[in-house]
């Protein structure tokens, strides 16, 4: 994946049809690729950064320990916006190591052929990583759409608090779960379309 180290006040806007692809091959991964290639943008220790009319093209999920196709790493009050993710190694986006203030609105995550791995939204990476991520990982997500072929994650959030709102999970027989609240994770949820059970904990409250 290629990194913006510490980027600040930057805006990464798409012109129409504007796409990022990666050129993997996702099953080469199993004959041992180095992992560190795969992904295709990662935002890391970034600050006020607008992310808007893109979409992210992956070679598909592999069971593997690949990267996803956009990841945002201890950055805070960034914007996602009106963007399409799909067919990440890993995952569609993550959210990782005390990410904050994130917003996503207006975006499309799905898979084009269902997989075993099709993960789609990470928020927290390990149960253990509580001394970046507690009180961090706070993310809004606005008008989303998860769509076909996503296994589980829609998202799954450790540690943070997250506001679900007017998002559409669809219907998909061959999904596991929709949102799923890992370790200390508080997760508000009003107004969605969801179309199977939710996974929830003790940990799912009101904001």
């Amino acid at each position: 994946a290629d990194t913006m180290n510490g980027g600040k006040n930057k805006r990464v806007i798409g012109l129409k049809g504007a796409r990022l692809i990666s050129d993997l091959e996702g099953e080469s991964l199993v004959m041992g690729m180095d992992v560190n290639k795969t992904g295709i943008l990662c935002f890391a220790w970034c600050d006020n950064i607008i992310i808007r009319n893109l979409e992210f093209v992956g070679p598909g999920s592999v069971d593997v320990s690949g990267k996803d196709n956009l990841t945002f790493h201890g950055s805070t009050n960034m914007w996602v916006d009106h963007c399409t993710v799909r067919d990440g190694i890993d995952g569609n986006f993550d959210i990782i190591h005390g990410s904050d203030n994130i917003s996503v609105t207006w975006c499309k995550f799905t898979y084009t052929n269902y997989r075993a791995h099709n993960t789609s939204n990470l928020v927290g990476k390990d149960d253990s990583n509580y001394v970046e991520d507690e009180n961090h990982l706070n993310v809004t997500w606005g008008n989303c759409w998860w769509d076909a072929n996503i296994k589980e994650r829609t998202p799954r959030v450790r540690y943070g608090k997250n506001h679900i709102y007017n998002s559409y999970m669809s219907d998909d027989s061959k999904r596991n779960s929709e949102i799923q609240v890992g370790y200390e994770g508080k997760i508000y949820a009003d107004y969605n379309r969801l179309t199977k059970a939710v996974k929830t904990s003790n940990a799912y409250k009101n904001l």
